[in-house]
């Protein structure tokens, strides 16, 4: 009788798991969907569920959580998700997580599985996602759509839920199922949690790069890359955008940083409701860009780095993953880039929106926010750190970076000075920049020297990084040793500049 249950079950979870192909019949569909909405009124009606769980559930979770399965899987996928973001020992037995994985998963494939998230989105769904089935991940992604537009109380669960899937992308129904084929083509092999996403990012990139940056060819690249699974790609990095617990490595490799070096994180639950809309990773990213190892100068340690970086690679692919450059640039990008930001979405072509407002900035044609010009400067300012994040400048000088560069590590402006070496005719041996190449290179020498030129001066921090980052530092640092230095020899020579006072005065 025990194989005859383990048969069972074994059937019903291939059932389920294959229930959306396109040859399963639809009566066996609705009978499969209707078993799942059945079993969420117990624990009992899923035998498997039960096995598996049972008694972590009723070691871990409240009364009033056990009543019904959906309340079950919900206490647990919270308990899990706590457990991985803090990276403390599972209380969960190995047992149960396998078989939560597989009940989340299928939380976020129907929103009918989900009773607590359409409790608190009901309205939401019938206002914003109007005739979007429940099923299929689609009312899960029409969600995320209009994130800018949900209730208060909706925003808050999905938030919840978008922590969850962020730090297991297995448990992600929307990317798993719309870009089944691109993993299986090109990440077969992530295992890591929350690696999944950089990976598939990676490869848009690298075939972006093969093809070239023109339209025509960013069309090719997304015929290799369905519709589907760039914009679920697409969803998820502007989602992330929003809150540092959104990208589960990021986290995991980051926390301790956070809580030393940027204040605005005020210690909330890990697994809250409350977002901190991009100024965390801000602060992070502000960090990265001023921290130098060559120096010895680092805030960040090395696994937050590393993470950092690729994190900073993934917003590249389009403005609305920069989520201070989008929100503060929001207006100039309407009034004078419409176009460009037309073209990153329809020909998936990236660094658009970018140019058109650095342009502006250096032709100084039209007045931008204050706020956008800070932007403008820190995107500079990156980019001449790391030439990666300079998408004109790098395509231009490819092959130059190959031939005289490749041993230049990266960061620090490291790379741009190696070019510039080149550029003046001073690379040990020789060489010289093609046309292309050294035509990009003026035009952003040119940039750097009106931003820093016009960057604005909130403090002395600002002072200390704006002449750390000019060419001109060691002139500066000369002329300040000198004069420290002369200050000396006058005081040594001339002793104290104030009158002396007889010590029967002090005395009086």
């Amino acid at each position: 009788q025990s194989t005859w249950g383990d048969q069972v079950n074994t059937v019903m979870r291939c059932l389920i798991e294959n229930k959306n192909e396109d040859d399963m019949d639809d009566k066996c569909h609705k009978m499969i969907e209707l078993y799942q909405i059945v079993s969420l009124e117990s624990v009992q009606v899923s035998p498997s569920f039960a096995r598996a769980c049972v008694a972590d559930v009723n070691k871990l979770c409240h009364a009033e959580d056990v009543k019904t399965k959906s309340g079950a899987v919900n206490c647990l996928a919270t308990i899990n998700t706590e457990d991985i973001m803090k990276n403390s020992n599972f209380r969960i037995s190995k047992q149960c997580r396998s078989q939560l994985k597989f009940e989340v998963l299928q939380r976020s494939e129907s929103a009918q599985l989900d009773p607590e998230l359409q409790q608190y989105c009901m309205t939401d769904m019938d206002r914003l996602c109007k005739g979007v089935p429940l099923d299929n991940g689609q009312m899960f992604e029409c969600l995320r759509q209009h994130q800018d537009k949900l209730t208060p109380s909706c925003h808050k669960k999905l938030f919840v839920r978008e922590q969850q899937q962020a730090e297991d992308e297995s448990t992600d129904y929307g990317l798993q199922h719309n870009c089944a084929a691109e993993i299986r083509e090109h990440c077969r092999q992530v295992t890591e949690p929350g690696h999944l996403l950089h990976c598939l990012v990676i490869q848009v990139e690298r075939q972006r790069q093969n093809m070239g940056a023109n339209a025509d060819q960013a069309d090719s690249v997304s015929q290799l890359f369905t519709k589907k699974c760039y914009q679920a790609v697409g969803q998820r990095l502007e989602t992330r955008a929003r809150d540092f617990r959104l990208t589960g490595s990021l986290l995991n490799a980051c926390l301790d940083d956070v809580k030393k070096n940027c204040p605005i994180y005020d210690g909330s639950t890990l697994l809250g409701e409350k977002e901190f809309m991009g100024q965390v990773t801000g602060c992070l990213r502000s960090m990265y860009f001023k921290s130098a190892p060559s120096d010895g100068s680092v805030k960040l340690n090395a696994n937050c780095r590393a993470e950092l970086h690729n994190w900073i690679e993934d917003t590249q692919l389009n403005y609305k993953f920069d989520r201070p450059f989008s929100d503060h640039c929001s207006s100039d990008i309407a009034t004078y880039c419409k176009n460009e930001a037309e073209a990153e979405e329809d020909s998936h072509a990236e660094g658009l929106v970018e140019e058109c407002l650095k342009r502006i900035y250096i032709l100084g044609k039209h007045p931008l926010q204050p706020q956008c010009e800070k932007e403008i400067y820190r995107l500079v300012s990156e980019a001449r750190v790391d030439i990666h994040l300079d998408i004109r400048l790098f395509r231009a000088c490819a092959v130059e970076l190959r031939h005289y560069c490749n041993d230049v590590p990266l960061g620090d402006a490291r790379q741009v000075s190696c070019l510039m070496t080149v550029r003046r005719g001073l690379m040990k041996g020789g060489g010289r920049l093609n046309h292309e190449c050294t035509k990009e290179l003026d035009g952003r020498i040119e940039m750097w020297n009106k931003v820093m030129k016009d960057a604005p001066l909130e403090s002395i921090a600002d002072l200390v990084d704006k002449v750390s980052a000019s060419p001109f530092k060691w002139y500066f640092t000369m002329i300040l040793l000198s004069v420290l230095l002369l200050l000396f020899i006058v005081g040594a020579c001339c002793g104290r500049v104030t009158k002396r006072v007889p010590v029967t005065m002090k005395n009086r």
